[in-house]
């Protein structure tokens, strides 16, 4: 007996957990994910009015055919994909693919049982906003993608390609990689003095700030460095007790869940979203594809029940803590956290890659309303007791330490708060001294420094850029490292981005003549889909003039191979000689900005350019009409020029002149 109640859902792995929620009369089957794209072998995507032509993928086509099977045996079908845009997207495929007159739209944050009923009981319609902001970003992929990429084969002689967010990435490893190359270290030094007082072993820096300059920020001069490393006698000139505070990090968004990853767990961006999916999946986390860094207020009040049972409430704020959101934030639901914090280990959780990523965001997530932690920071500033030649004033010293009073959030998430503090200068523990009190220092050594060039990307720090510079999206970053790395185009070795040729290629030729590879011009182009989510603007007005600026852009390329000693009869362009399936035949450069689609055939490696006839023209249409070679090459026959137009009148030759036909 059939369902009354048919729910498509995306993933096969939520199909039982929500079809058990639901109960008799409900049957949970799975789209897996797209079940239309654009075709593959063709732009998909028509020019003038920018209607993109769907076809059911080949896993989509058998999902179709049995979706439709149930369909004609159910009362009510709920489409309950994804909440984001893309999910929104395929449920709006499922409607169209499926011919659905009545239908309900459901979502949910999380996969549990109260959250699955609460949204079964709130229905809407597809939001047709979100789901032209998707097909706009889809498009423009597939303009820019499909209508840069041959031109630029075509100006290098090899097969790469370009991308609307995949360019910009790549940009931005080449510019890091010039920075590196160009650099120049600078030697310069310091001197670290040490100390044995109240039998508390320490150190302190000379402060070389007042013998530098703005122009020369470092000092230079060994000779004098080694002699301020023989310092010993100095006084205390001053002391300053503070107490600084470290606040709680916000809860996870999909950009600082990868950072935090690999950094932490060393996973790559792709493998993080995979387990996360995994994760949400099973019901243990919310969902993982969101900017807003914020908790939903019953996730705050889990917390704090959570926390209270814990006997953890002196760690609780007094009021929720929050945090701006983002001004383009892309979708409201809440900050990734765990569905059941009192849960630590999740039953049936095996991968040990995803405990431990589930680990990192319940702790993030409950130490967000947690108070800051507090450190007791402790200054001594030294000056010697007399000068040093080649110093203009005595030197001054600074030693600090600074200790932890207080955990606060460390207590729960103490992995994520680990820092070097002798790297900053800090140590664990200074004398009790006051100003005016006498020092010895038992030793003195010079301090060998030199600059460096900036550091290679990481993923972590790829992903911080690109959400800073506003390149994609949270769902998108994954794919975007992965595109490059796949293709070759970089490579990662320990853990950091080194430029390959053909990506340094890549950015080379593009970046003198096209905009979409410039950070302002991806920044816009996400605010303008962002209003068409919003129902501000629609997706064909920014398509169209994205695709006019392309277009127009692509002519600054070097065309490879072009013979400039012919030219085309209808714009002028050179040609190029082009080896097809039958042989060789010349095209107008203009093809590839989709400006001339003009072709001529091959007549001794050297084109036949036909004679355009204005004093006769097509009886039919009046256009002019076009003398042409014959297959064979042994005669000529006279066209309409507006044949692609859908004019095919033609006639014979005739001395020259087309013949009249009778």
């Amino acid at each position: 007996m059939a369902a009354q109640n048919l729910v498509i859902v995306e993933s096969p792995s939520k199909r039982k957990t929500i079809e058990a929620y639901l109960g008799p009369g409900w049957h949970v089957v799975a789209s897996v994910g797209h079940i239309r794209d654009l075709p593959k072998t063709s732009m998909g995507v028509d020019l003038e009015t920018f209607i993109p032509s769907y076809i059911a993928t080949e896993r989509g086509q058998e999902v179709i055919k049995t979706l439709k099977q149930k369909i004609a045996y159910t009362q009510t079908v709920w489409l309950a994909t994804d909440l984001d845009r893309e999910g929104e997207a395929i449920a709006w495929h499922l409607k169209v693919a499926l011919g659905l007159k009545q239908y309900k739209r459901i979502i949910f944050n999380e996969i549990t049982k109260d959250t699955i009923l609460t949204a079964i009981k709130h229905p809407r319609q597809i939001d047709m906003n979100k789901v032209n902001a998707q097909q706009g970003r889809r498009i423009l992929d597939r303009l820019i993608g499909y209508s840069v990429s041959p031109a630029l084969n075509e100006a290098t002689g090899l097969k790469l390609s370009a991308g609307r967010v995949q360019s910009p990435a790549l940009r931005l490893i080449r510019e890091r990689e010039s920075e590196i190359e160009t650099f120049k270290t600078t030697h310069h030094f310091g001197v670290e003095l040490s100390f044995n007082t109240q039998q508390i072993t320490w150190f302190a820096r000379w402060n070389t700030s007042p013998f530098v300059t703005e122009d020369q920020p470092y000092f230079l001069h060994e000779t004098i460095a080694n002699r301020v490393a023989q310092v010993r006698e100095l006084t205390i000139t001053k002391r300053t007790d503070t107490q600084s505070k470290r606040y709680a990090p916000p809860p996870f968004i999909t950009s600082t869940l990868q950072q935090a990853a690999s950094v932490t767990l060393k996973l790559s961006a792709d493998q993080t979203m995979k387990l996360a999916q995994t994760l949400y999946e099973a019901g243990h986390i919310t969902y993982m594809r969101t900017d807003n860094p914020n908790l939903s207020n019953e996730a705050i009040t889990a917390i704090y029940q959570f926390c209270q049972q814990q006997g953890q409430t002196d760690l609780l704020t007094s009021k929720p803590n929050t945090w701006k959101n983002k001004a383009n934030a892309e979708e409201s639901h809440e900050a990734i956290r765990p569905t059941n914090f009192a849960c630590i280990n999740p039953p049936n959780l095996h991968n040990s890659e995803a405990l431990a990523l589930y680990h990192l965001i319940r702790s993030r997530a409950l130490a967000c309303q947690m108070k800051p932690a507090v450190y007791d920071v402790k200054t001594l500033e030294l000056q010697a007791n007399h000068k040093v030649e080649g110093l203009n004033s005595k030197p001054v010293f600074i030693a600090r330490s600074r200790t932890l009073v207080y955990p606060g959030w460390l207590t729960v998430a103490h992995h994520q708060g680990k820092e070097d503090t002798l790297a900053e200068g800090f140590q664990a523990q200074l004398p009790s001294l006051n100003q005016g009190d006498p020092c010895q220092a038992t030793d003195g050594k010079v301090l060998k420094l030199k600059t460096n060039p900036p550091p290679r990307y990481t993923e972590a720090s790829l992903i911080r850029r690109l959400e800073r510079e506003n390149i994609g999206r949270p769902s998108t970053y994954a794919s975007i490292i992965k595109n490059i790395l796949d293709r070759g185009y970089v490579k990662l070795l320990q853990r950091k981005f080194h430029l390959c040729d053909t990506g340094r290629i890549i950015v080379d030729t593009l970046k003198p003549g096209f905009s979409f590879i410039g950070l302002e011009y991806t920044r816009k182009l996400e605010q303008g889909l962002d209003n068409i989510a919003k129902g501000q603007t629609t997706y064909t007005d920014l398509v169209k003039q994205a695709y006019q600026v392309v277009c127009q852009e692509m002519q600054s390329l070097p065309i490879k191979n072009a013979n400039h000693n012919y030219q085309c009869a209808q714009c002028k362009r050179p040609l190029k000689r082009i080896k097809g399936k039958k042989g060789f035949f010349w095209s107008c450069t203009g093809f590839r900005i989709k400006a001339c689609q003009q072709t001529y055939s091959d007549h001794h490696g050297k084109p036949h350019i036909p004679t355009l006839e204005t004093q006769s023209p097509c009886p039919v249409c009046h256009q002019p009409l076009v003398r042409r070679l014959n297959k064979q090459g042994t005669g000529y026959w006279w066209g309409c020029s507006a044949w692609k137009q859908g004019c095919k009148y033609t006639t014979t030759d005739l001395n020259g002149k087309p013949a009249q036909k009778k």
